[in-house]
């Protein structure tokens, strides 16, 4: 059955009217983002009003002041203890001598050791000029008499009439001579023989062996006799300042009785002044240390460069802590002696590698505000705002920003329109 013509007339003005409508709604939409677009409100930044330095400020820190070495002296042992100074401060060079541990008795070790090689030696001059010379000249002698006696014997057994009148011609020991006389004299040279050339040989080795066990014996006397003196004395490990600390100290005294690891003194090195900062995990820890220096609140505000880099174990925790040391010559700041053992406030600043601008934080975060930057990092954050821009370092309160505007009054450029904006 056909559709009346009144329905389909009906149906295409609804299909009309309908495309009316959907045309004006999307006009309506356009216009409205329009107006929202063009009264959305400019963000001025004007970097007229933005100062630039070579140098950032990192914050305020808790440093140490020290002086560059510093050494607390116990003693090693219980004893007597004699002060070689007559003053309880003073001034010292490295390897000074300053006091010394059971003195008298070292000395009393030491003049043992001075006796023993004087008689060593007097004892070697003895037997050398007097007593194996004199040996072997003795026997020297009854090697001569011994072979006179053996030829006597030999012309007695060899004449009757010598044999008749030995006694009136060599004496009553020559009187009834016999066979068993010569072979013990016989026996007798030849035992000599042998005697003195031990003496010349052998005996001369045995005496070289003992001499050099007795010097081994000395040296070995003087050795622990060195070490005993060196470890009783209280040197200077450093140049610098030495300050007694003594306990019972009274001006002009010199011997006092100590125990093992009583505080004698403290020796430290003037000559610099170091300032000792605990790093934990800062921003600018990244930065290159040498581009850092550490201003005192001393009235001068001195100054003191990086100098290294040190990493201890805390007692307390058990765990390594890096820091950075600062230092000064005290000839440039002679004040700042006073200042040891001291903790100060300061002000940690970096030199920046070129001039540049230092941007306030808080005023940089309303800018990514109205951005809609949604970086949490601030070079992120800086770069969505001024393309090409660079943070060198974060500050306390500051960012250090390299950059180089086209305008020195800027403004925000209007995002693109969208196409369902459109």
């Amino acid at each position: 059955m056909k559709n009346p013509p009144s329905v389909i007339l009906h149906i295409y003005l609804t299909s009309i009217i309908c495309m009316c409508l959907t045309s004006c709604d999307f006009i309506n939409q356009k216009k409205k983002a329009e107006v929202e677009l063009n009264t959305e409100p400019k963000v001025l930044w004007n970097w007229q009003d933005q100062k630039k330095s070579e140098e950032l400020e990192l914050g305020i820190k808790q440093v140490n002041i020290q002086p560059k070495q510093s050494l607390e002296i116990t003693s090693n042992n219980s004893g007597k203890l004699t002060l070689l100074i007559d003053k309880q401060k003073l001034l010292i060079e490295k390897d000074f001598i300053f006091a010394q541990m059971d003195r008298e008795k070292l000395s009393n070790e030491q003049k043992k050791i001075e006796i023993v090689n004087r008689s060593a030696a007097v004892e070697q001059t003895r037997e050398e000029e007097f007593s194996r010379p004199k040996r072997k000249r003795e026997l020297l002698k009854s090697k001569e008499e011994l072979e006179m006696h053996i030829k006597r014997i030999e012309r007695i057994r060899n004449s009757d009439i010598r044999r008749e009148n030995a006694e009136k011609i060599w004496g009553a020991d020559y009187a009834n001579i016999r066979e068993e006389d010569y072979l013990e004299a016989k026996l007798d040279l030849k035992l000599l023989g042998k005697e003195l050339a031990m003496v010349e040989d052998e005996d001369q080795i045995l005496y070289e062996d003992k001499l050099h066990l007795q010097k081994m014996e000395r040296e070995e006397a003087k050795q622990t006799y060195d070490e005993q003196k060196e470890a009783s004395e209280y040197k200077a490990a450093f140049s610098g300042e030495l300050r007694i600390e003594l306990k019972d100290y009274i001006a002009g005294e010199t011997e006092y009785a100590v125990t093992t690891r009583t505080e004698i003194a403290t020796l430290n090195d003037y000559e610099e002044m170091h300032a000792q900062l605990i790093i934990q995990g800062e921003p600018w820890v990244r930065l290159e240390p040498e581009s850092l220096v550490i201003r005192l609140k001393d009235g001068a505000n001195t100054e003191l460069p990086y100098l290294k880099e040190t990493i201890e174990k805390n007692p307390q925790t058990r765990k390594e802590e890096k820091s950075y040391v600062f230092n000064i010559l005290t000839e440039e700041n002679p004040k700042l002696k006073r200042l040891s053992g001291t903790s100060l406030e300061a002000k940690l600043v970096a030199k920046l590698p070129k001039r540049c601008f230092l941007l306030n934080k808080v005023e940089v975060s309303k800018m990514a505000k109205e951005r809609k930057s949604k970086s949490k990092f601030w070079p992120d954050i800086i770069d969505d705002i001024w393309p090409g821009a660079k943070v060198l370092a974060t500050g306390y309160s500051d960012l250090a920003v390299d950059y180089t505007p086209i305008k020195m009054v800027e403004y925000e450029e209007k995002p693109p329109i969208t196409e369902s904006q459109r």
